[in-house]
């Protein structure tokens, strides 16, 4: 009699799990629906936050944003640059906090931040992974 109210347990307890793991699995599968209203941005974009006196924001522009420029994300997410000496960026870029040094950011179509760095990427591999993982949605043909 005992064993049996062990084996409904296991059973009941199994049961529960194998429901928590499916709707886990939905719950990480799931995305927010986009905000009302048409798009800010038009597009995703990746903007280079830069200051006069950053140490390497030449470096960026030379190397790896040309590596990025020449990548199929950067069609997805076109890479900008904007001095941030004068004040904070403007308002359709909503980012999560701003202080005035060099970052770069990734924003949705809907001007959100979605990813930043806020030190030098070593290569262009980084800032395709930034993009890539970030940009879950498959492109509009």
């Amino acid at each position: 009699m005992r064993s049996d109210r062990n084996l409904t347990f296991l059973l009941g307890a199994a049961t529960l799990s194998v429901i928590c793991a499916g709707l886990g699995g939905l719950a990480y599968l799931a995305r927010p629906l986009p905000p009302d209203g048409d798009p800010i941005l038009g597009t995703a974009q990746l903007v280079m936050f830069e200051t006069d006196l950053c140490s390497w924001c030449e470096q960026f522009r030379r190397k790896t944003a040309r590596q990025y420029q020449s990548t199929d994300y950067a069609q997805r997410a076109p890479l900008r640059f904007m001095s941030v000496d004068d004040g904070p960026p403007p308002k359709r870029y909503r980012l999560t906090s701003f202080r005035p040094a060099p970052m770069l950011v990734l924003f949705d179509e809907y001007g959100r931040e979605l990813a930043r760095l806020e030190k030098e990427p070593a290569s262009s591999e980084i800032v395709e992974t930034l993009v890539r993982r970030n940009l879950r949605k498959p492109a509009k043909t």
